[in-house]
């Protein structure tokens, strides 16, 4: 019903990874100042900020969700940004504000008060998963439930 001549519904697909081959690095970061067993130390040395953004073509950008306040300590090492890529098929393009709006999901969390390293609608899903994974270890619990019935077929976003 949306599609049809009354509505113009643009639509984007994107694959967002944290496994791929890119890092970036911001040399004039000196990190930041922390206390560790009485004593001083400075972590996130090398690291770019929070929310930096880097887009490698049309439909890739990288997009680093952790800077060097977020990370614990100097040991944690270096984290590695998302790549987030476009899928062919969509016709909403605009990367600047797809990545905008996957920085944004980072901040919407009911777990903590502070900004995740992943968007919400991707670590909800994960979550989601993997208690219905755990789910085989009840008792009981038959999987069923979910492939038949009404919520086979129920569409759902998170």
């Amino acid at each position: 019903e949306l599609i049809d001549k009354k509505f113009s519904v643009e639509f984007a697909f994107l694959d967002v990874s944290e496994q791929h081959i890119y890092h970036i690095f911001d040399n004039a970061q000196l990190g930041v100042p922390y206390w560790v067993n009485g004593r001083k130390s400075t972590k996130g040395t090398g690291l770019p900020e929070r929310g930096l953004c880097l887009q490698l073509d049309d439909r890739r950008g990288l997009l680093h969700l952790t800077g060097p306040t977020d990370v614990k300590t100097d040991k944690q090492g270096l984290p590695q940004p998302l790549l987030v890529e476009l899928h062919p098929d969509s016709d909403f393009t605009d990367m600047t504000y797809l990545l905008r709006q996957i920085y944004h999901f980072s901040f919407m969390s009911w777990r903590s008060f502070f900004p995740a390293t992943q968007p919400v609608t991707i670590k909800y899903s994960q979550l989601i998963a993997n208690l219905l994974g755990n789910l085989n270890l009840v008792n009981g619990w038959d999987s069923t439930v979910l492939s038949v019935g009404s919520l086979r077929g129920r569409r759902w976003f998170l």
